[in-house]
């Protein structure tokens, strides 16, 4: 096992571009309280920053943890020194045994990441012609992946559902509500869309069922970017099953849910046997492209999941259904006014879905 992406730890948004967190404990962390005085926790054996290094590095591993660069106080020198250092680190890989295991923190952002993606996400559920399914996909991901991406957009997943052969299930993302406002209107008039755009719309029955979301305050909660996109007129399609829950909250707090989640639900289903990506709530921003509807009456708390197959979900659910504390967790529900049950969409990514299990 290596590391070699060195982070810094900040109370920041967080960063898609790491690999999925483990479940154990964080074994340190530096946050705000409410007062805005910096409180550390430590735990012994986790070397402690120089004074006034109000950054924390870290080394991001390929089996989805985080971990301490070690000898942290024997490196001397000043905090700019270190930094340094630990910059020049991130040029050679580093053995996982070498530091303290780490959860990876929704305040992590990698130092070599152009910018975190994605404070602003759009999930679009369209439906499609029967039977065309196969036909859109291929338009999509020959001619508006890059071509969305070149405009400033992240096409983070696209999805087959596979409770619904014509549902065509995808997520893009945005660094603010201002760049997806000039991202828009920069693709949806450029000369790609105009020029696909008759065959893309000839195959939808319904496009408005968009989700303007923005990250949950419930971390680590990240998305998994893979090393490349494979290219043009690819047909295999990547393992695993990927899980969108969504539950609408009517007119409850977000943010308090949020709370629920992290304490929770979270701990609940990783237990069971999900791998946990990502949870986003509702931005409630208004849409400043309204050629594209989005559902503006929504509030709802998503959250993605992996699974290594169907059967590895089935288990899960059997492991859920038998665990009493869910059923304590489900009893709260009704707090929160949610009555219904929340969607549920299994999802097998596309051929060239850069979001995959």
């Amino acid at each position: 096992m290596q590391c070699s992406s060195l982070l810094w730890r900040y109370r920041i948004d967080r960063s898609p571009s790491l690999p999925a967190p483990s479940s154990r404990a964080v074994e340190r962390a530096v946050h705000v309280d409410q007062r805005g005085k910096r409180v550390r926790r430590h735990r012994a054996g986790v070397p402690r920053p120089a004074r006034g290094v109000d950054r924390w590095p870290a080394l991001a591993c390929n089996d989805g943890k985080l971990r301490t660069v070690p000898s942290t106080r024997r490196s001397g020198g000043t905090w700019l020194h270190q930094a340094a250092r630990f910059w020049l680190l991130r040029k050679r890989p580093w053995h996982a045994d070498n530091g303290a295991d780490m959860l990876i923190p929704s305040i992590a952002i990698s130092v070599t990441s152009q910018a975190a993606c994605c404070p602003i996400v759009e999930i679009r559920q369209y439906t499609l012609a029967p039977g065309s399914f196969q036909k859109f996909t291929t338009l999509f991901e020959r001619y508006f992946v890059e071509s969305q991406e070149a405009d400033g957009m992240s096409i983070i997943g696209t999805f087959r559902v596979l409770d619904d052969p014509n549902r065509f299930f995808w997520i893009r993302g945005f660094a603010s509500m201002e760049a997806r406002e000039r991202a828009l209107t920069s693709f949806y008039e450029g000369s790609v869309w105009k020029a696909h755009r008759d065959a893309a719309n000839s195959l939808l029955v319904e496009n408005n069922n968009v989700l303007l979301l923005r990250p949950a305050l419930s971390g680590p909660l990240l998305f998994v970017y893979p090393t490349g996109r494979v290219p043009i007129g690819s047909q295999t399609e990547p393992s695993g099953l990927m899980v969108a829950t969504i539950y609408s909250l009517g007119s409850a707090d977000a943010m308090e849910f949020d709370k629920l989640f992290e304490q929770s639900i979270r701990p609940a289903v990783i237990k069971a046997g999900a791998r946990v990506l990502a949870a986003f709530r509702t931005e409630h921003a208004k849409n400043n492209f309204p050629r594209l509807p989005i559902r503006e009456d929504a509030n709802v708390f998503v959250w993605l999941s992996c699974f290594q197959d169907l059967s590895s979900y089935n288990h899960y659910q059997e492991v859920l259904a038998s665990d009493s504390q869910w059923a304590k967790i489900l009893g709260t529900f009704a707090i929160w006014r949610i009555y219904s049950p929340p969607e549920t969409w299994r999802l097998a990514a596309t051929p060239r879905s850069a979001l995959h299990c």
